[in-house]
């Protein structure tokens, strides 16, 4: 049994006679309890030092409750790399659980994954025990006959050898139909009855038993792999369409389809910029951390920065994944949280502001990261100066964290998906309808903050609220940047980008002391032939995940739900909020047409595809011939009683 670090702190708090029970059946020899790291991160992806933390934080929990230290680990997603090794040993893990599929990559032969292996990095030795994607495949989902006869075959073809089954508990009740399926319908029971009555042919282990009855073989060393499902979903659409047709091709050849694969886990990172915003931002947090570790107490940032590292937001595949905007939006919370602690730490707790350039998100371009006490933004010179982080200080808030709408595999067998049934089935499967869908739409660019377009000078407002703009283009590539900075009082970037025959220049400002931001823009000689238009795709900030679709425009004296797509007349401010106590005031200059719509993404998930809000875009809209725009944004305080915000 594995239990994750959040799952042990919800019972905790909520259960907590639950963990004492599960102590006592792991010292009568009835389960094993496996360690892994607290927060359960994709442990190649995250510092070398988070590794081993959260390793060894899950093995203190572990200890205060069950009574002994792990020597077994789950890995969550079971991504693998050749370092892992060392780290787990560091840690005081001896072995752990794989796929069947990893051993098969590295040319172990299908026969021959029956039996514990050993590999090792840097001398470091770890056993491996493969988990079997046919019991995978067949527990819940077949009848218990079946089941039994799989493992009748096998004691026959192969006695005396391993088969390890290792998954996730949520297909015992949470997968669509697996409640009713194993505890109404009684397939558990009848399930664990089966294997007492093959007691005299099948004998049940722990991990630990088998590590002891069972030799490893060794070494063998794997390739970066994760689960079959997993490698596919990490290519692009087409070429998950082209392993597919791979496999279909190799269905009757089975030690050939075993060497198919599809790629690594960070290839997560190259398909979808706002996973590898995230994940860039963590290892820049982690180097905060570093600094303050030689001044001060670390262990408030340390903990939201772990909590940051939880693998869901980071991938996506039949789970929602990166496409769960809450889920998305706590990742980013904790973010903003550890890297504003961590920067008032650094700074002794005093008024501040700061600029560092360079390639953050590793993309090849630099970009400019300006900080204060008050705010955090992250400029892109390459995407136009657009951002992709704006921070609230206090509350701790990512304002820009909308996805993307782009193709998915999945799309183009929405057709044919069906209505839920109720009957549990194996999710890898064929899709299921849950709720209304609406027309597939896909972003020409990523949803930021600030995006400048340049329309034509007939661009209705009306039409922006479909999605972005279909005519005119967004501004690209700086070819000039400078940074000035006023130690202590301000920082500001100046960005040049040619667009046609003219240039734009554009200017942000960020002042100390300041919860807000001023952002301006010179169109020079382009401004007759073009209509600017500034979209920020915004998620308000949020008190709780109950409140998550509260978002409020308010213009003059009434208010909008930006949850249904508007336009306003020309106005020269507003204010954004969402439930939290703070609100978001925009003063544009010259006033400018409004815009909104919510951005939504047909995402597939266990539960079934569905239309999935992402975010709200917000476009500010002004008149061909404008030369100079500035829009200034600033943090207040909200009251929902009061007569006018700030």
């Amino acid at each position: 049994l594995h239990y994750s670090g959040p799952l042990i702190d919800w019972l905790e708090e909520h259960h907590s006679d639950f963990l004492p029970r599960v102590a006592a059946m792991a010292a009568r020899g009835q389960a094993e309890i496996l360690g892994g790291a607290y927060y359960e991160p994709i442990l190649p992806g995250i510092p070398e030092a988070d590794r081993f933390g959260q390793l060894v934080k899950m093995g203190h929990a572990l200890r205060h409750w069950c009574g002994h230290t792990p020597e077994g680990a789950w890995i969550a997603e079971r991504v693998w790399e050749p370092s892992l090794p060392a780290t787990l040993r560091r840690a005081g893990i001896r072995y752990t659980l794989v796929d069947d599929h990893h051993l098969e990559l590295a040319g172990v032969a299908p026969d021959d994954v029956a039996w514990p292996a050993v590999t090792e990095d840097d001398g470091q030795p770890v056993v491996l025990f493969a988990s079997s994607q046919v019991l995978r495949y067949a527990i819940p989902w077949k009848d218990v006959d079946e089941a039994r006869s799989l493992l009748r075959d096998r004691a026959r073809e192969r006695p005396g050898s391993l088969w390890v089954f290792g998954d996730d508990g949520e297909k015992f009740g949470s997968w669509p139909g697996t409640r009713a399926l194993c505890w109404q319908e009684g397939w558990f029971d009848r399930f664990l009855d089966m294997l007492e009555e093959a007691a005299d042919w099948c004998r049940t282990v722990t991990l630990r038993e088998a590590l002891d009855r069972v030799p490893a073989r060794g070494p063998v060393y794997l390739p970066a792999a994760s689960y079959e499902e997993m490698m596919g979903w990490a290519l692009p659409p087409a070429r998950q369409r082209d392993l597919e047709r791979a496999r279909e091709l190799l269905a009757a050849e089975a030690p050939l389809r075993s060497l198919l694969s599809g790629t690594t886990w960070r290839q997560f990172l190259w398909r979808y910029p706002e996973a590898n915003s995230m994940h860039k931002r963590v290892l820049r947090v982690h180097d905060k951390l570093q600094r303050l570790r030689r001044i001060g107490d670390h262990r408030h940032v340390q903990d939201l920065l772990w909590k940051a590292e939880c693998n869901c937001p980071y991938w996506h595949g039949v789970f929602g994944g990166l496409y769960l905007r809450r889920v998305r939006g706590i990742t980013h919370r904790n973010l903003a949280a550890a890297e504003g602690a961590a920067d008032r730490a650094l700074h002794g707790g005093y008024p501040f502001v700061e600029h560092e350039v360079r390639d953050f998100d590793q993309d090849g371009q630099d970009e400019a990261l300006l900080a204060s006490d008050g705010a955090l933004l992250l400029v892109h010179p390459a995407l136009g100066g657009a951002l992709s982080e704006w921070d609230l200080r206090e509350p701790p808030w990512q304002l820009l964290h909308t996805l993307a709408r782009r193709p998915e595999a999945y799309h183009a067998a929405l057709a044919a998906a069906g209505e839920p049934s109720g009957e549990a089935k194996n999710i890898h499967g064929a899709l299921r309808r849950k709720g209304g869908l609406g027309p597939l739409a896909y972003d020409r660019t990523r949803r930021l903050g600030g995006m400048l377009w340049l329309l034509p000078p007939d661009e209705d407002a009306a039409t922006l609220t479909n999605g972005q703009p279909t005519r005119g283009e967004p501004l690209g590539l700086a070819t000039e940047r400078q940074t000035d900075e006023a130690r202590d009082r301000y920082v500001e970037l100046r960005t040049v980008h040619p667009h046609g025959p003219g240039r734009v220049v554009r200017t942000t400002r960020l002042e100390a002391g300041d919860a807000g931001f001023t952002m301006a823009l010179d169109l020079g000689d382009l401004a007759p032939a073009t209509r600017p238009a500034l979209e920020w795709n915004v998620n308000p900030p949020q008190r709780d995940e109950a409140d998550d679709r509260t978002a409020v425009l308010r213009v003059e004296e009434t208010e909008h739900d930006l949850n249904a797509a508007g336009t306003t007349c020309a106005s020269s401010r507003f204010v954004l909020r969402g439930s939290e106590a703070v609100a978001l005031e925009a003063e544009c200059d010259p006033p400018a047409e409004l815009a909104w719509y919510p951005v939504t993404c047909i995402s597939a998930s266990e539960g079934g595809v569905e239309s999935v809000l992402q975010g709200f875009a917000l476009v500010m809209l002004w008149p061909a011939g404008t030369r100079r725009v500035a829009v200034r944004w600033q943090q207040r305080p909200y009251s929902a009683g009061a007569a006018h915000d700030g």
